[in-house]
Protein backbone atom coordinates (compact mmCIF):
# COMPACT_ATOMS: atom_id res chain seq x y z
CA UNK A 1 0.00 0.00 0.00
CA UNK A 2 2.82 2.55 0.39
CA UNK A 3 2.80 3.32 3.99
CA UNK A 4 6.14 3.00 5.18
CA UNK A 5 9.26 1.89 3.51
CA UNK A 6 11.43 -0.46 4.70
CA UNK A 7 14.95 1.33 5.36
CA UNK A 8 16.55 -2.42 6.58
CA UNK A 9 16.45 -4.76 9.01
CA UNK A 10 13.60 -3.87 11.07
CA UNK A 11 13.62 -0.19 10.16
CA UNK A 12 11.09 1.80 8.43
CA UNK A 13 10.43 5.12 7.70
CA UNK A 14 7.04 7.26 6.63
CA UNK A 15 5.74 7.94 2.88
CA UNK A 16 3.99 10.74 1.52
CA UNK A 17 0.57 8.78 2.55
CA UNK A 18 1.78 8.10 6.32
CA UNK A 19 2.57 11.79 7.15
CA UNK A 20 -0.64 12.53 5.30
CA UNK A 21 -2.51 10.23 7.41
CA UNK A 22 -1.04 12.26 10.45
CA UNK A 23 -3.34 15.05 9.86
CA UNK A 24 -6.60 15.82 10.95
CA UNK A 25 -7.89 16.51 7.66
CA UNK A 26 -7.19 12.78 6.12
CA UNK A 27 -7.00 10.77 9.73
CA UNK A 28 -10.46 11.69 10.61
CA UNK A 29 -11.94 10.38 7.61
CA UNK A 30 -11.48 6.94 8.73
CA UNK A 31 -13.20 7.27 12.35
CA UNK A 32 -16.30 9.70 10.56
CA UNK A 33 -16.63 6.91 7.71
CA UNK A 34 -16.41 3.77 10.15
CA UNK A 35 -18.29 5.21 13.55
CA UNK A 36 -20.44 7.87 11.82
CA UNK A 37 -21.52 6.25 8.61
CA UNK A 38 -21.09 2.94 8.68
CA UNK A 39 -23.64 1.48 10.56
CA UNK A 40 -25.90 3.64 7.97
CA UNK A 41 -24.52 1.49 5.46
CA UNK A 42 -24.54 -1.61 7.57
CA UNK A 43 -28.16 -0.76 7.70
CA UNK A 44 -29.32 0.48 4.48
CA UNK A 45 -30.38 -3.23 3.33
CA UNK A 46 -32.72 -3.57 5.82
CA UNK A 47 -34.13 -0.01 5.66
CA UNK A 48 -34.84 -0.57 2.02
CA UNK A 49 -36.68 -3.75 2.76
CA UNK A 50 -38.63 -2.16 5.50
CA UNK A 51 -39.53 0.88 3.63
CA UNK A 52 -40.68 -1.39 0.36
CA UNK A 53 -37.28 0.40 -1.17
CA UNK A 54 -39.33 3.64 -1.10
CA UNK A 55 -37.26 7.22 -1.27
CA UNK A 56 -37.06 8.41 1.84
CA UNK A 57 -38.58 11.32 2.53
CA UNK A 58 -38.40 11.93 6.36
CA UNK A 59 -34.72 13.27 7.55
CA UNK A 60 -35.37 11.62 10.97
CA UNK A 61 -36.24 7.69 9.48
CA UNK A 62 -33.82 6.51 7.30
CA UNK A 63 -30.89 4.07 7.21
CA UNK A 64 -28.21 6.11 9.56
CA UNK A 65 -31.40 6.23 12.10
CA UNK A 66 -31.73 2.44 11.95
CA UNK A 67 -27.88 2.06 11.87
CA UNK A 68 -27.60 4.36 15.20
CA UNK A 69 -31.01 3.63 16.49
CA UNK A 70 -31.92 7.32 17.15
CA UNK A 71 -34.48 9.43 15.74
CA UNK A 72 -32.04 12.38 15.53
CA UNK A 73 -31.36 13.43 12.00
CA UNK A 74 -27.19 13.44 11.07
CA UNK A 75 -26.29 16.81 12.18
CA UNK A 76 -28.36 16.84 15.29
CA UNK A 77 -26.96 13.38 16.11
CA UNK A 78 -23.35 14.57 15.00
CA UNK A 79 -23.39 17.54 17.35
CA UNK A 80 -24.54 15.82 20.78
CA UNK A 81 -20.95 13.72 19.81
CA UNK A 82 -18.47 16.43 19.80
CA UNK A 83 -15.97 13.93 18.50
CA UNK A 84 -18.11 12.49 15.82
CA UNK A 85 -18.57 16.73 14.61
CA UNK A 86 -15.20 17.28 14.84
CA UNK A 87 -14.09 14.07 12.32
CA UNK A 88 -16.96 15.02 10.41
CA UNK A 89 -15.59 18.65 9.75
CA UNK A 90 -12.39 17.51 9.14
CA UNK A 91 -13.25 14.70 6.44
CA UNK A 92 -15.22 17.54 4.35
CA UNK A 93 -11.93 20.09 4.69
CA UNK A 94 -10.23 17.15 4.07
CA UNK A 95 -12.29 16.16 0.56
CA UNK A 96 -11.53 19.39 -1.00
CA UNK A 97 -7.62 19.88 -0.03
CA UNK A 98 -6.27 20.48 -3.02
CA UNK A 99 -9.17 21.39 -5.52
CA UNK A 100 -9.77 23.70 -7.37
CA UNK A 101 -12.64 26.38 -5.83
CA UNK A 102 -15.71 27.78 -7.14
CA UNK A 103 -14.15 31.10 -5.87
CA UNK A 104 -10.85 31.11 -7.68
CA UNK A 105 -10.90 33.49 -10.19
CA UNK A 106 -11.18 32.11 -13.54
CA UNK A 107 -13.45 29.37 -12.22
CA UNK A 108 -16.94 30.87 -11.54
CA UNK A 109 -17.81 34.35 -12.75
CA UNK A 110 -18.26 36.04 -9.07
CA UNK A 111 -18.82 39.59 -10.28
CA UNK A 112 -21.08 38.82 -13.21
CA UNK A 113 -23.29 36.13 -11.33
CA UNK A 114 -23.13 37.02 -8.06
CA UNK A 115 -22.03 40.73 -7.44
CA UNK A 116 -24.22 42.73 -10.01
CA UNK A 117 -27.51 43.27 -9.18
CA UNK A 118 -26.57 42.52 -5.48
CA UNK A 119 -27.34 45.24 -2.82
CA UNK A 120 -25.00 47.61 -2.02
CA UNK A 121 -26.01 48.72 1.44
CA UNK A 122 -23.09 47.10 3.74
CA UNK A 123 -25.70 45.54 6.36
CA UNK A 124 -27.58 43.47 3.64
CA UNK A 125 -26.53 39.96 3.57
CA UNK A 126 -24.84 39.38 0.39
CA UNK A 127 -23.73 35.47 0.68
CA UNK A 128 -25.69 33.06 3.27
CA UNK A 129 -23.60 29.76 3.45
CA UNK A 130 -26.43 27.59 5.22
CA UNK A 131 -24.58 24.37 6.78
CA UNK A 132 -20.70 25.81 6.58
CA UNK A 133 -19.24 24.28 9.10
CA UNK A 134 -16.68 26.59 10.58
CA UNK A 135 -16.26 29.64 7.91
CA UNK A 136 -13.66 28.32 5.73
CA UNK A 137 -15.16 28.91 2.72
CA UNK A 138 -16.27 32.42 3.62
CA UNK A 139 -13.29 33.13 5.08
CA UNK A 140 -11.47 31.82 1.96
CA UNK A 141 -14.32 34.31 -0.31
CA UNK A 142 -13.47 37.15 1.68
CA UNK A 143 -10.09 36.93 1.19
CA UNK A 144 -10.21 36.30 -2.72
CA UNK A 145 -12.75 38.92 -3.09
CA UNK A 146 -12.70 41.88 -0.02
CA UNK A 147 -14.18 44.33 -1.89
CA UNK A 148 -17.93 41.89 -2.26
CA UNK A 149 -20.77 44.29 -1.27
CA UNK A 150 -22.59 43.68 2.11
CA UNK A 151 -22.46 40.44 4.65
CA UNK A 152 -21.47 37.21 4.50
CA UNK A 153 -23.82 35.21 6.45
CA UNK A 154 -22.56 31.46 8.03
CA UNK A 155 -25.14 29.66 8.90
CA UNK A 156 -24.66 26.25 11.09
CA UNK A 157 -26.02 24.16 14.08
CA UNK A 158 -25.44 25.46 17.83
CA UNK A 159 -22.41 23.40 18.16
CA UNK A 160 -20.73 24.23 14.80
CA UNK A 161 -21.13 27.77 15.40
CA UNK A 162 -19.25 27.41 18.48
CA UNK A 163 -16.68 26.19 16.96
CA UNK A 164 -16.88 28.87 14.34
CA UNK A 165 -16.67 31.43 16.82
CA UNK A 166 -13.14 30.19 17.92
CA UNK A 167 -11.52 30.57 14.49
CA UNK A 168 -10.52 33.65 13.54
CA UNK A 169 -12.88 34.42 10.70
CA UNK A 170 -12.87 38.28 9.63
CA UNK A 171 -15.53 41.01 10.89
CA UNK A 172 -17.68 40.59 7.64
CA UNK A 173 -18.47 37.22 8.67
CA UNK A 174 -21.95 37.08 10.90
CA UNK A 175 -22.41 34.15 12.47
CA UNK A 176 -26.18 32.78 12.95
CA UNK A 177 -27.70 29.55 14.77
CA UNK A 178 -30.04 27.43 11.63
CA UNK A 179 -30.83 24.47 10.91
CA UNK A 180 -31.52 23.96 7.60
CA UNK A 181 -34.30 21.28 8.20
CA UNK A 182 -36.41 24.63 9.46
CA UNK A 183 -37.29 27.80 7.83
CA UNK A 184 -34.99 29.76 6.39
CA UNK A 185 -34.65 33.39 8.94
CA UNK A 186 -32.81 35.29 5.99
CA UNK A 187 -35.09 36.61 2.74
CA UNK A 188 -34.85 39.30 0.46
CA UNK A 189 -32.11 39.31 -2.38
CA UNK A 190 -29.46 37.39 -0.86
CA UNK A 191 -27.22 34.73 -2.31
CA UNK A 192 -27.50 31.07 -0.39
Amino acid sequence: MGTIIETGANEYTATPLSEALRKPIYKDAYPAMFEIFGPGFNALPDFLSKSNYANPENPTDGAFQLGHKTTDHLFEWMSQRPEHLTNFQNLMAGYRAGQASWMDPGFYPIETNLVRGASSETDSPFLVDVGGGKGHDLQRLWHKHPKLPGKLILQDLRGVIEEAKKADLNDQIQLMEHDFFTKQPISGNSQF
